[in-house]
């Protein structure tokens, strides 16, 4: 008796058959227009499939197609959350988001994908480059890791997406594949993160314990832990352009024009985290360059003529539920587009006041911290500047190149400053080094106290002929493509005091550490704080960290600090 055996396959990438097992077993082998589904061909004419290929060979080949994708989220996310942590200006990091979107269309372009309906680079794509660029040009706190981190994983997160794009594309939009690919893009990113992230931290991670981190550097920790993973499970960024974007489009236009709906939400909750930055960590100094480059760059993501239409659709809901107006009747003699064109100014200003206010808030928020010490008694030589240089090995050409420089500031530029070289090599010729550099004095000291004891030993003898300001710098300063836009932008005759480092973070005065490992188990911090001020420090007294051994100070602000302390912190 000839019985069948009937099965349907439930699976997402294949389609239900009925088989029969039978004949399947008896089958002869025969072409077929899919062979990825189909080998066989029954005997009774039914379509067949070897269970094999049909069941794991098709989930496999879609998995396989996004480990390029998923490998790269996996790398982008723990650079993600290394430039939170190396970046100065958490908004300053908000701003280079755009540069996923870039990454991803310039890898189409040059991968020479379908996905693109032209085969040229928009204006809007060069806009984007020059104000991503000016954005960073104009921040002056930028450090290595924090460029490297920071670009590196917008530039791999952008990537992801290219490759995303590309692997959903070769699935030929059958859903059913494309759904399971998402859900092994998911899994190998999850699986992918937590070997990166986690041999990363076993190997470089080995001092996590000594660090001090405050409440605000935690809550902000959090913050963008829990964006990147809704980012990676949800599909989408609560920021701008996540390294995720479930949805195949069959043609991308050459006109990088986005939805506007996903950049206003992504507007949105970008300023909800600049915010959250400002209230719960340090001071965040953004200009009104770097604000109008930002917003210059989401145009271009959104398209000039998308804006447009978008005000011109708020203007005829705005006729018809506010005003009670039909749409094609306007009784002002004002043109339809001059409505949309002030409704534009009036956004855009109100846009710029509440910048305005919000950093009026935060100006006013900051506390005052203690008074410093001045030395009104003394009356150094009026506009005299000195630059104090710390030199050992450095080579006389480099040094001269750093004094030219600094000495092109606006300010320095208009005085004549006085250059003094204090040198602990040695060997080196003193009159071959001041004529090589070209400076005004050349002193020879002990190898000792490094660049600090340099600078007390200028102070201790200089005491009684302090010029009104100095700079104190090493021969080969740190950062020095920060150090002249700071010097540009800040220094002026009224300058008191003036970091050169970066010096971006604040610590308890009782309880200090930084986040590369440093904490003052010797409590010289609270030491010099009572020495300096005459009292002690509590545990809310906040002291800011100045790195690089670079700062100008004036000499009322210098002397305001006993000789005898002075000469006391000198090395012996």
């Amino acid at each position: 008796m000839e019985t069948k055996d009937h099965r349907i396959l439930e699976t997402p990438l294949c389609p239900a058959f009925d088989v029969d097992i039978e004949n399947v077993m008896m089958g002869s082998p025969k072409e077929c227009p899919n062979p990825g589904i189909c080998v066989f061909m029954s005997s009774n004419g039914v379509g067949d499939f070897s269970w094999k290929r049909s069941v794991l060979s098709a989930p496999t080949q879609s998995w396989i197609c996004m480990i390029p994708a998923s490998f790269a989220s996996a790398v982008a996310l723990p650079m993600f959350m290394e430039a939170l942590i190396h970046m100065s200006s958490l908004p300053v990091l908000v701003m280079l988001f755009p540069l996923i979107y870039l990454s991803e269309y310039l890898t189409l372009f040059i991968s020479f994908s379908s996905t693109l309906s032209a085969r040229r680079l928009s204006l809007e794509t060069i806009g984007i480059t020059i104000f991503t660029t000016l954005v960073l040009y104009y921040e002056c706190r930028l450090t290595v890791t924090g460029i490297i981190f920071s670009i590196g994983a917008f530039i791999v997160a952008g990537f992801s997406r290219a490759l995303f794009l590309m692997a959903s594309q070769k699935l030929h939009d059958d859903e059913h594949k494309i759904s399971s690919s998402y859900h092994g893009y998911i899994l190998m990113t999850t699986t992918f993160g937590f070997l990166i992230s986690g041999s990363l931290a076993f190997t470089h991670e080995t001092n996590l314990l000594n660090h001090y981190l405050d409440s605000g550097t935690v809550v902000l920790f959090f913050i963008s832990s829990a964006n990147l993973v809704g980012a990676t499970f949800a599909g989408n960024s609560f920021l701008i352009y996540s390294p995720i974007y479930c949805s195949v489009r069959n043609n991308w236009d050459a006109k990088l024009s986005l939805s506007l709906s996903k950049v206003i939400v992504s507007g949105i909750s970008s300023i909800l985290i600049l915010l959250i930055s400002l209230i719960f960590g340090p001071v965040s100094v953004v200009s009104w360059v770097q604000f109008s480059a930002y917003f210059l760059a989401m145009l271009c993501l959104i398209g000039v003529s998308t804006v447009h239409k978008f005000f011109e659709k708020v203007f005829e809901y705005l006729q018809r539920h506010v005003l009670f107006r039909p749409c094609d009747q306007d009784p002002s003699p004002m043109p339809k587009k001059n409505y949309v064109s002030v409704l534009n100014i009036s956004l855009t200003a109100s846009a710029v006041l509440s910048f305005y206010a919000l950093s009026l808030s935060q100006l006013r928020g900051l506390s005052p911290g203690p008074a410093p010490s001045f030395d009104n008694s003394y009356t150094p030589e009026p506009s005299s500047f000195d630059i104090v240089i710390s030199a050992y090995t450095e080579t006389p050409e480099s040094i001269a190149r750093m004094l030219h420089a600094i000495k092109s500031t606006s300010y320095l530029s208009s005085i004549d400053p006085r250059v003094l070289i204090y040198t602990k090599d040695p060997t080196v010729s003193l009159s071959m080094l001041k004529n090589s550099t070209g400076v005004d004095i050349v002193k020879r000291l002990p190898n000792l106290g490094r660049e600090g004891g340099t600078y007390l030993s200028h102070i201790v003898n200089e005491w009684d002929h302090l010029a009104a300001q100095t700079m104190f710098i090493q021969a080969h300063a740190h950062n020095i493509r920060e150090l002249i836009p700071r010097i540009n932008s800040y220094l002026v005759p009224q300058t008191g005091m003036l970091s050169l480092g970066f010096s971006e973070a604040t610590c308890s005065c009782n309880n200090c550490g930084d986040r590369f490992g440093w904490k003052d188990d010797w409590s010289v911090i609270p030491s010099l704080y009572e020495r300096i001020y005459d009292s002690s420090c509590s545990d809310s007294t906040t002291v800011l960290l100045s790195y690089k051994g670079q700062f100008v100070a004036s000499a009322k602000r210098i002397r305001g600090i006993s000789r005898g302390n002075m000469r006391s912190y000198y090395p012996r």
